[in-house]
Formats: C-alpha cells, sequence, structure tokens
C-alpha cells in the first residue's frame, strides 16, 4: 500500500456512494483465476504480522470496512511468507494457532504491534530484522506474548503441531502461490479477483468494491 493510498484513506472517508457502475476490470480488480468464483462470498486479507501497512490497515480502516460489508461475506486473514526464515514461520504458526485456540482477539494486535515496526511495504523476497529489534526471537517469546495477554500456553506445542493448524498454514501458502500475491496487504474476493488497492481512494469505495465483487460480479 502506497504512503499516498494510506493518507487518502486517512482524508477521504467519503460517505457511502453508489461506485460500482465505475468499478473497471483492469482498472480497479483483476482476475487471478480461471475457475469460476467461489460459490459463498468470502474476502481473503493477505496480511503480515511484520508489515506497518497492514497493522495499519488491521487497527484503523478494517473496524470502518467491515461493518459495510455485506452480512453474507465471509472476511477471512491468510498469513504470508515473504522472509522463508524460521522465524517467520514461527510467526505465521502462531496465527493459525491464535485461531485454533479461539484466542486471535487477544493475542493478534499486541503480537502484531511488536513485530509490526516501521511503516515498510514488503514485497516477495525482501528480507528485514524486525524480529530482532522486536524481540521475538523463537517461540518462547512469541508464547510469552500469548500469557502476558491471559492466555494459557500450556497446549500451545500441541495446538501448533495439529493437523487443523498444518492444514490451515498449507492452504495459506498453496493461496499464496495460486494468486501470486506479491506485496501485502492485499485482498482476494471469491477466489477470483484481486482488488488493485493503488488505484483506491477511499474506505467507500473500497467497501463498495468490495461488496460488489462478492455478491453482484
Amino acid at each position: 500500500m502506497s504512503k499516498r493510498f494510506a493518507l487518502a484513506l486517512a482524508l477521504m472517508f467519503a460517505p457511502l456512494a453508489t461506485w460500482a457502475a465505475q468499478f473497471v476490470e483492469g482498472t480497479h480488480y483483476m482476475v487471478v483465476s480461471d475457475k469460476p468464483a467461489s460459490e459463498k462470498p468470502v474476502i481473503k486479507e493477505f496480511f503480515s504480522l511484520y508489515c506497518g501497512h497492514c497493522y495499519n490497515m488491521e487497527k484503523r480502516y478494517l473496524p470502518l470496512i467491515k461493518p459495510g460489508l455485506d452480512k453474507s461475506i465471509d472476511f477471512q486473514q491468510a498469513h504470508v511468507d515473504f522472509m522463508n526464515s524460521e522465524i517467520g514461520n514461527e510467526v505465521i504458526l502462531s496465527l493459525a494457532v491464535m485461531q485454533e485456540m479461539g484466542v486471535e482477539e487477544k493475542v493478534k494486535k499486541p503480537l502484531f504491534a511488536i513485530l509490526a515496526g516501521g511503516d515498510h511495504h514488503h514485497g516477495a523476497g525482501e528480507s528485514h530484522d524486525h524480529e530482532a529489534e522486536a524481540g521475538i526471537h523463537n517461540r518462547d517469546d512469541i508464547k510469552k506474548v500469548f500469557t502476558d495477554n491471559g492466555v494459557d500456553v500450556a497446549d500451545y506445542d500441541k495446538v501448533a503441531a495439529s493437523e487443523a493448524v498444518k492444514k490451515k498454514i498449507m492452504g495459506w501458502m498453496v493461496d499464496q502461490q495460486k494468486f501470486r500475491i506479491q506485496s501485502v496487504p492485499t485482498f482476494v474476493v471469491n477466489d477470483k479477483y484481486m482488488i488493485n488497492m493503488s488505484q483506491i481512494r477511499t474506505l467507500s469505495e473500497l467497501t463498495e468494491l468490495m461488496n460488489y465483487l462478492a455478491t453482484e460480479k
């Protein structure tokens, strides 16, 4: 996400308007699969707990976007793997564990706040040292974030090794490759349409485009 876009969202939260007639394939969104769209409306946000723009999206913008989404839409988040490192894998694993344990609301934002660091937008192949700066070096450091936020980690290792968690992470990785995710945050709608964030100027426009692609396209 460009700084220009982030600034636009911050300053131009316009009243909800009817944008559907203005949405153009190849400009506002791209088709990223030759398969039929999913039967059930779904929006997948591909993000990283290391990404400053993703943290801003989570903290500032999603709370304004989600209430405007059609109630039939299933909003999901998939963690990307751009780092291909041991600690990066542990961080991805921790998100799946949070979700499986049902404690995402307690732990994700605190861990996000520690890891996101500066306002850097990371694409595929880029590396950084936020984990060193943040003091998150291994699973024990991650577990401490869980316990500091009131979560019992007695079963953490068991959940982390479970088939459900493995399946979830494998699904994220398959989708990352299938949709050719190159940067974050990226939104894919109904497993077929990728939103071109550089063309979005307001939160209202983004919300309307999500609804259009998920329920009308």
